[in-house]
């Protein structure tokens, strides 16, 4: 939108590969002529005009062909504007407090215990019944292994979990994600 935002008035004039340099290679010819495509559609379309509109508005300014039929009036209302600023800080004020991060990562309550883990469970198993023979509840000893089991996967997804949001908080951190959510968040309340 920085290109937008430089523009007094949209340029009509199409834009056609014969103004580039020549490409030599096919892919950024591609690209090239399918930017050039996208360009002279948003430019001959009215996509444009209305974001050109859109961002008059919100800068409390007429357009152009508004002024000349009210002529010396400059009060505008900004009505619109007025909005779309409140509906930005709502959504910043939801989103983007000071402290809290709009996200969190959680594991699977129960997560699904490993092949290597349930194999560690049976050879745990059938060391203790060569060892002691066969005790006389079997199946209560099973199920305190897996227990143990379940209980080491669930404490092994948490720390996975934990390390997980703290890399990507780390990185979001570098890429100032704020700042850039923060820019999105008037553009979206700004332009249709």
């Amino acid at each position: 939108m920085s290109n937008l935002a430089s523009l007094a008035e949209p340029s009509y004039a199409s834009v056609t590969p014969s103004d580039a340099q020549p490409i030599a290679d096919e892919l950024a010819r591609i690209v090239r002529n399918d930017f050039i495509t996208a360009e002279n559609y948003r430019r001959f379309s009215g996509v444009e005009e209305r974001l050109l509109q859109a961002m008059r508005m919100r800068r409390y300014q007429y357009d152009p062909q508004d002024v000349g039929l009210i002529g010396a009036i400059d009060i505008y209302m900004g009505i619109g504007a007025l909005k779309s600023r409140a509906a930005e800080s709502w959504i910043n004020d939801i989103l983007l407090n000071s402290f809290d991060k709009p996200w969190t990562i959680k594991p699977d309550p129960i997560p699904n215990l490993p092949d290597w883990l349930k194999e560690q469970v049976v050879d745990a198993l059938e060391k203790e019944l060569e060892q002691m023979g066969v005790p006389e509840d079997i199946r209560k000893r099973a199920k305190e292994l897996k227990q143990a089991a379940q209980k080491y996967a669930v404490q092994k997804a948490q720390d996975a979990a934990a390390a997980m949001e703290t890399k990507i908080d780390n990185q979001m951190t570098e890429g100032d994600w704020r700042n850039h959510f923060a820019q999105f968040i008037t553009h979206f309340c700004t332009f249709p």
